[in-house]
């Protein structure tokens, strides 16, 4: 592949990423729906684990500050590793309005991990960037930062996590094209 075709590729996966992006500003209710709807059990398990705090300044060998920044590190993983299109592609597969991505010019397999990617972006602009932000203003000692040679490799962790989870959600779709109830798979 030569360079100007790459640069063509890259252009039309961007533009795909930035509709992506305003197709989740516009349903931006469905999207704090979700947020909220994905944060009740962080919600529910924090309290319980304060509750139990209240009484023991440890337990087991953990501290309140431990327990709370692995459930919130671990639900910011969750939330940005996560891809979820396999429903709507499936959907998309039996109504057959999935032909009008098949007669684009780029990859649907691309195309549809890079339009995951801009709800995946928003959502972290949603929950990511105000759980960090709470964590620094109400528990500034929670959470510690690592070194920045850590932080690539945690980086690094992210982006193969996400793709290993669009490659199960592509799994499923193409699964859509051959199993009548391809949704159960997931």
């Amino acid at each position: 592949m030569n360079h100007s075709s790459l640069k063509k590729s890259f252009r039309k996966y961007l533009a795909v990423l930035v509709i992506s992006i305003k197709d989740a500003i516009n349903f931006r209710a469905e999207l704090l729906l979700w947020t909220v709807i994905d944060a009740m059990p962080l919600v529910a398990i924090l309290a319980l684990w304060l509750r139990a705090f209240e009484s023991a300044p440890d337990i087991g060998g953990y501290t309140r500050a431990t327990i709370v920044s692995y459930y919130l590190v671990g639900y910011i993983f969750q939330d940005m590793t996560g891809a979820h299109f396999e429903e709507t592609s499936i959907r998309e597969i039996r109504d057959g309005s999935i032909a009008k991505y098949l007669l684009k010019p780029f990859s649907l397999q691309i195309g549809l991990i890079v339009r995951e990617l801009g709800w995946r972006l928003m959502t972290f602009l949603v929950t990511g960037i105000p759980f960090v932000l709470m964590l620094v203003v109400f528990a500034p000692n929670v959470l510690k930062l690592p070194a920045p040679g850590r932080l690539l490799i945690l980086l690094y962790v992210l982006v193969f996590a996400y793709l290993l989870d669009c490659i199960y959600s592509l799994f499923i779709v193409a699964m859509g094209f051959i199993i009548e109830e391809a949704e159960s798979l997931s």
